[in-house]
């Protein structure tokens, strides 16, 4: 998707990458496509039966793998100045090719935001200030607001209101050391057994989250998210802090051409 977005957006030529990658083996590292999930198959698939790409992807609850999170970084320099509603639909077009159900869509969408805030801010932060905030983003988009529900660890945390109110009427709060602690969802505080790497999205962008808030380096970020077992190759993936933060896919890339992508995407 990067070097497609390398020539500006344009959704039919994402997707007609998608299906040159699976019959050509396109930017594989042997030529080869090796795995591959069942969704993006059959997304795959509809595609080449003429389906067009806003319509090709599956849309039943039971199809919210990991396949459009996993690839979806690179929209980021393209979509990292626009507006909310903007942005929002050209990620949920993206995602659609082969992910069209609004929870692969919200995730989505939450993986972008909190690399968006990840440019300026710490890991822990930035999960702080996307979850009171993004709540605002959503409010004319009901739809998509009813599935926060799924994501709720990512929003879990007290309201700036509700924090307000407990430090002036509570005095257990007024003692503790760290109150501002109540503000942070609970995925921060989770320990390892809390954390599942399924293929499932909301368990794939929780873990990767998670990964982020507890290393320090890309490379402690990655094994931590590798050793989760599960699909740890798309936790880890998704875990690239360094991807997150300079917005550009540190990839062991096969291939020459790409060493100044980022230069023509930006």
């Amino acid at each position: 998707m990067a070097d497609s977005l390398s020539n500006g957006y344009d959704q039919n030529d994402i997707a007609s990458s998608f299906v040159k990658w699976y019959d050509e083996g396109f930017w594989t590292p042997h030529g080869k496509v090796f795995d591959i999930g069942i969704t993006t198959q059959k997304a795959i698939q509809n595609l080449k039966n003429g389906i067009e790409p806003a319509l090709a992807g599956e849309s039943g609850e039971s199809s919210n793998g990991n396949g459009s999170l996993m690839r979806i970084l690179p929209l980021l320099a393209h979509v990292n100045k626009l507006d909310a509603d903007e942005s929002f639909k050209i990620i949920a077009d993206v995602s659609s090719i082969t992910h069209r159900h609004l929870r692969s869509i919200l995730g989505c969408i939450l993986l972008l935001e909190y690399a968006k805030l990840l440019q300026h801010d710490s890991p822990r932060n930035a999960l702080l200030t996307m979850s009171l905030n993004f709540h605002n983003e959503l409010h004319h988009i009901p739809d998509l607001k009813d599935e926060l529900v799924h994501y709720k660890r990512l929003f879990d945390g007290k309201t700036m209101d509700e924090f307000q109110k407990l430090i002036i009427t509570d005095s257990e709060v007024q003692k503790m050391k760290n109150p501002m602690d109540l503000l942070t969802p609970s995925l921060a505080s989770a320990k390892l057994e809390d954390i599942k790497s399924s293929g499932y999205i909301v368990d794939t962008l929780e873990a990767s989250i998670w990964c982020l808030i507890n290393s320090k380096s890309f490379e402690e970020a990655v094994l931590l998210a590798v050793n989760l077992g599960g699909d740890t190759d798309t936790t880890g993936a998704v875990s690239r802090r360094d991807s997150l933060q300079s917005t550009m896919v540190m990839m062991p890339f096969p291939k020459n051409g790409l060493t100044n992508l980022p230069e023509r995407m930006t």
